[in-house]
Formats: structure tokens, C-alpha cells, sequence
């Protein structure tokens, strides 16, 4: 039975959800592979504390060298939407251990609540699936947190800054470490002005500066994957190139830094100084990481896992888009058309794909027909799909046979492959939504559907012979003139 849109509507939301997680199965075993025999992919998620995606030399940084983040943008991914949670640390942070928007996150704003003890959180759910996991840096998830709070979330292992205003300070005097004070060898003086009254040992500015925080997690992290023997889930929350905010009680500003490094002689303002030092400085300990999974062998492993997530990825981009064209009720932007144009440009297209460089494109075109209005890429997309699905039925070498054919007042286009064919049985259900014979993850079922409630859009017919073995001719018909309602549904 055909769905209408109105009950599609009703149920896209939920079909979204299931196609875009991500389960992990099994059990650990001594290999660190899955109880099926799986290799889960090892994580690193490193989050830096204010800096702006204008600061790096992969998105048009030319003042600031970032050599290592330039690499890794270049030979993987750049995600250009993923945003933070919040304008603030707290609910920013709560929003990615949760995976919930800041009205649903219990930690709202930078105040005195904390994530509830039932919380489902990223840890929590890899530690589930076998993953050890640490987070190292920035914990800073609402206020006061108490000293076992990372690991009440997940975390088998934590060092860093339990409080987001301790956190100001790159000098302090103590870190927590799982659960206990860390002291360090810094000396603090602490302003008289606090946030909250429960502060004065957490504020303030180092008078002796011997250890700096953000070494120490680099430092952290790298020994941290030295001694996995499974997988791993390593969230590393820098923080920097934030401000100390106390810094200016004590003459001084904020941006807190070992060395000025390559831009010492910088014609800049301190403070830019500094911040460019924090950066470059990231940018290095980031580089550290990199070789260092390199050295274990670890990165071309999980380069490999990447290729799959890369795969899959745009597997459900495609399944969403489908799912949008076939949900969205916008107008048409209608205009004149060729359609023996369309399809020479798409035979072009599809012809130069490695994948169907076999096939045999043949094209009968009636130079007689007329132009016909609609709009454009409803059109294309109808004929991409048919075309891809003829070409994906062909195995090896084979023929795709394109025509059209004018008359008075319609038009049709034939299309008729040499590929595998359509069982009898399965033909009356193709424009499903949904209905696919392709193997699992090689179909989503929603190509041909579209393309039928897009020519349903325009009035026209399609027909479909096939047999099993031998091959498949899909003929659609379009009216040259068509007033009915260019938003019915299929």
C-alpha cells in the first residue's frame, strides 16, 4: 500500500533517528576487538576553550601557524555546522556529554547545578560497549562539582580542572586527579573580588609560574594512550587560548602563555601575542598526539574506521536528502525546458563514473519535441534516478537505451537497460517508499519513490516492463501543458 505524505510526515521524524545512530555491539575482548569480531574504532575528542574556527590556517588563518590542524583538515574531514551547545562553558560542555540541546540540558548556564546522576552521557555509553575512557583538561560542567563527578559520567580516568573558574588560571597551584588533589608547584595569589563565595581557592593569578596546565594534559593524554591496550575514548578539553578573567585584578592580562614563541618580535599588542602563542602552541601538543598514534600503529587503523564513518555518513546524508525530497512540500520554479538537453547532460555525467564505464550509452532523441514547462531539478532528479537504476543493474558490460518520442499534446522518454531485470512479483511495488531489492546499505528505497511523486507533480505516467535476467524499460509520460496542483503528493 502507498504511503501518503501526510502519514510519511507522521513517522519521518522517528525513521531520521534511526538512521542516523550509530550502535556499537559486543563485548571487549583481550584484542580489544568486538565480541563479533569487529574492530571498534578508537576516539579522541579534543575541545578547545574560545577559539574561533577564524583563527586556523585550514578555514584562512594566514597570521597564526597551525601546521597540524592544517594537515588533518586536509587529509580528513571539516565539519563547518557543528556548533557549540552554548554561548557559555557549563551548558556548552553539559550539550556534548549529553547529545541534548540546552532545553533539555539540566545545566543551562554557568551556575550552580550539575547534570543528574541518571544522566546518559557519551562515556557512559562507549564505557558500556567496552571502551576505556579519560577525559583530560576541562571538566567544568556546572558548579560546584563535586571531586568524583567525571567519573560518576563515565570516566574511568580524569585529570584536570574540576571547576570552570578554576580553569581561568593556567598556574594553579593544585589539579584534581581522579578524585584527589593534584598539588603543583605554582604559587597563587588570589584577587579579592570572587564570582561566588566559595571561590577564593579556585580564582587568581600565579605569582611563581612553574607548571603549566596545558602541558601537563598534553603530557597526560599522550601516556594515556600509551598504556591502551583496547579501545579508547579520550576526550581532551583544553583550555586554551581562553583568558585568565582575573588577570586584570593584578595589572596583568589574561592571555597566559610560557613563551611568546615565533611571534615575540611581533609588531602586536601583548594580548594577541599571547593568543597566538596559545594557539600555536595547541596546534603543536595536537601535532604530539598525531605522531604519537602513528608511532603505535594506531592511526592507520583507525584511518580505516574513518573510511567507514566517512561511507556511512554520506550513506545517511543521501537516505535524508531523499527523505526531505520526498516530505517537502515547496513550489515549483518552473521554466522552459529541453528534455532531450537534461538527458544528454545527464548520460554525460553518469557515463564518466568509474563504475559504469562498461556500459553502452545509446541515445534516439526526437528533435521535434517541445519544450515543456517545470521546474528543472525535479526533472533531473526524476531521470538521474532511473538512470543510476539501470546502471546499478547492470554487472558488467551492457547497454542503456535512452528515446523520446513526441506527440500532439504529451511527450515520453523510454529508458531500457540490459541489467539484472525486476522480479515479477516485486513490480508492483518499486515506487514504494522504502521497497528496495538492492543488498543492505547499497539501496534506500526512497529513489524511485521520489522520482514517481515527482512526475506525479506534473501530471505525467510512468510504466514500468520488466524481466528477470534479461532486463528492465521504464517509460514516462509527461502532458506538454499541465494546470493541476504541482504539490500532490505521490
Amino acid at each position: 500500500m502507498r504511503l501518503s505524505r501526510r502519514t510519511f510526515l507522521k513517522d519521518i521524524g522517528l525513521t531520521a533517528a534511526a538512521i542516523g545512530t550509530v550502535s556499537i555491539d559486543g563485548c571487549k575482548t583481550p584484542s580489544g576487538r568486538a565480541g563479533n569480531g569487529k574492530r571498534k574504532p578508537n576516539i579522541i575528542y579534543i575541545l578547545a576553550d574560545d577559539l574561533g574556527h577564524g583563527d586556523l590556517g585550514c578555514f584562512g588563518q594566514r597570521k597564526i601557524k597551525t601546521p597540524n590542524l592544517d594537515k588533518m583538515a586536509a587529509e580528513g574531514m571539516k565539519f563547518t555546522q557543528h556548533y557549540a551547545g552554548s554561548t557559555v562553558c557549563a551548558p556548552s560542555r553539559c550539550s556534548l556529554m549529553t547529545g541534548k540541546h540546552t532545553g533539555h540540558c539540566t545545566v543551562r548556564g554557568n551556575v550552580d547545578v550539575l547534570m543528574k546522576p541518571d544522566e546518559i552521557t557519551i562515556a557512559k555509553t562507549l564505557k558500556q560497549a567496552g571502551y576505556s575512557t579519560a577525559c583530560i583538561g576541562k571538566w567544568g560542567i556546572g558548579h560546584p562539582p563535586p571531586p568524583d563527578d567525571p567519573h560518576n559520567n563515565g570516566f574511568d580516568h580524569f585529570f584536570g580542572y574540576l571547576s570552570m573558574w578554576h580553569a581561568h588560571n593556567f598556574y594553579p597551584d593544585f589539579l584534581w586527579k581522579d578524585g584527589k588533589k593534584a598539588p603543583l608547584r605554582n604559587v597563587v595569589q588570589h584577587p579579592e573580588k570572587h564570582y561566588k563565595a566559595d571561590q577564593e581557592e579556585l580564582v587568581g593569578l600565579a605569582s611563581e609560574k612553574l607548571d603549566y596546565s596545558h602541558d601537563l594534559f598534553s603530557q597526560a593524554a599522550l601516556e594515556f594512550i600509551e598504556e591502551q591496550d583496547g579501545p579508547f575514548f579520550l576526550f581532551v578539553p583544553y583550555t586554551i587560548p581562553h583568558a585568565n578573567n582575573e588577570a586584570g585584578q593584578f595589572g596583568e592580562h589574561g592571555m597566559e602563555v610560557p613563551d611568546y614563541g615565533i611571534y615575540a618580535d611581533k609588531d602586536w599588542p601583548e594580548p594577541e601575542k599571547g593568543k597566538a602563542a596559545m594557539i600555536s602552541r595547541l596546534d603543536r601538543d595536537i601535532g604530539k598526539i598525531c605522531a604519537k598514534l602513528k608511532q603505535l600503529g594506531i592511526d592507520e587503523e583507525d584511518l580505516r574506521d574513518l573510511d567507514i564513518i566517512i561511507e556511512e555518513t554520506n550513506r545517511v546524508r543521501k537516505i535524508v536528502w531523499e527523505l526531505l525530497d520526498f516530505a517537502r512540500q515547496s513550489p515549483a520554479n518552473k521554466e522552459d525546458l529541453d528534455i532531450n538537453e537534461i538527458l544528454q547532460q545527464l548520460v554525460s555525467l553518469i557515463a564518466k563514473q568509474k563504475e559504469f564505464r562498461s556500459i553502452r550509452f545509446i541515445q534516439n532523441y526526437d528533435n521535434g519535441l517541445q519544450s515543456f514547462q517545470a521546474d528543472k531539478n525535479h526533472i533531473q532528479q526524476v531521470f538521474l534516478n532511473f538512470l543510476l537504476n539501470s546502471a546499478e543493474s547492470i554487472t558488467k558490460e551492457g547497454t542503456i537505451d535512452l528515446s523520446t518520442h513526441g506527440a500532439n499534446d504529451h511527450f515520453s522518454i523510454t529508458i531500457t537497460d540490459t541489467g539484472c531485470g525486476i522480479k515479477s512479483g516485486e513490480l508492483d511495488r518499486i515506487f514504494d517508499p522504502f521497497y528496495t531489492t538492492k543488498p543492505v546499505g547499497k539501496g534506500t528505497g526512497l529513489g524511485l519513490s521520489v522520482s514517481y511523486g515527482l512526475v506525479k507533480q506534473y501530471g505525467g505516467e510512468i510504466q514500468c516492463e520488466s524481466k528477470e535476467g534479461e532486463g528492465t524499460t521504464f517509460t514516462v509520460t509527461f502532458p506538454y501543458y499541465y494546470s493541476g496542483d504541482n504539490n500532490s503528493s505521490p
